[in-house]
């Protein structure tokens, strides 16, 4: 006896809402820096708006809302992305790692990380 599949149909309303869904699911909406705890920021906060110029995708997003994954470029070497705007990208440097993220205002967010050690 052979078997028949029926596909479920999407209808357009469905197709339309999950794709706004998943598209803010991948979007980075905000950077929180939050003082107390045992952690304290051990790296250089520093604003590079040319950070990731000359990258290479390593693994990643490459701008489906956002830049994020694993990339590397010749000023970083291997660093990770957190990136909605080429214009505001701040390096987070720590010991073992590199982090690109983007706030709405990097200087102020720079600072913020400064003042918070």
């Amino acid at each position: 006896m052979s078997t028949k599949h029926y596909k479920a149909h999407w209808g357009t309303s469905l197709v339309v809402l999950s794709s706004v869904v998943t598209a803010l699911c991948l979007t980075i909406a905000f950077f929180a820096i939050r003082n107390g705890g045992d952690s304290v920021w051990p790296g250089d906060a520093l604003v590079e708006p040319k950070a990731m110029r000359g990258s290479i995708r390593t693994f990643g997003n490459g701008g489906f809302f956002s830049f994020s994954g694993l990339y590397r470029n010749t000023l970083l070497g291997p660093y990770r992305p957190f990136v909605t705007d080429f214009r505001h990208t701040v390096i987070l440097r720590y010991h073992d790692r590199t982090i690109v993220v983007s706030p709405s205002e990097p200087e102020e967010f720079s600072n913020a990380l400064d003042s918070a050690r």
